[in-house]
């Protein structure tokens, strides 16, 4: 009878195949991230999805033309350079994103706030409050 030899093919097989040049690259995924945008009585409300973010990754500003211009830009600080791991295959990355959003002579922009809370940015942007309109005399000349 023949004796069953075992070699130590798999292993080595699954080892080049994860770490060496037999796994395709992965192509980079351009993307922008998710928004919700809803309303109330009160305003506006945007929530943009970006896990792994902090607040210092974003600007916000209100242009004299009454354009909200959000900026995302993940930026990593030389102390984190420093510590990098080694990796043996290394496919995240961050992206910038841009995006304007033309908002209506409704909003009061004196009262726009953002907050962020488990990598979802909020920007409330509150109604202005409507003054009833009143009955008024016309006099005639």
């Amino acid at each position: 009878m023949n004796a069953i030899v075992r070699n130590n093919w798999f292993p080595t097989m699954m080892n080049d195949f994860l770490f060496g040049d037999m796994m395709p690259k992965a192509q980079p995924q351009y993307s922008t991230p998710k928004i919700n945008i809803s309303e109330n009585g009160q305003g506006y409300s945007i929530e943009l999805a970006a896990p792994g973010m902090t607040k210092e990754d974003f600007t916000i500003r209100l242009t004299n033309d009454n354009t909200l211009e959000l900026k995302m830009e993940k930026k990593t600080s030389q102390e984190e350079k420093k510590d990098e791991k080694n990796y043996l295959r290394k496919e995240f990355s961050y992206q910038s994103y841009a995006q304007s959003f033309t908002l209506p002579d409704t909003i009061a922009s004196d009262n726009i706030k953002a907050s962020m809370t488990d990598g979802i940015l909020t920007i409330t942007l509150p109604k202005k409050e409507e003054k009833p309109k009143e009955n008024k005399m016309i006099e005639i000349l």
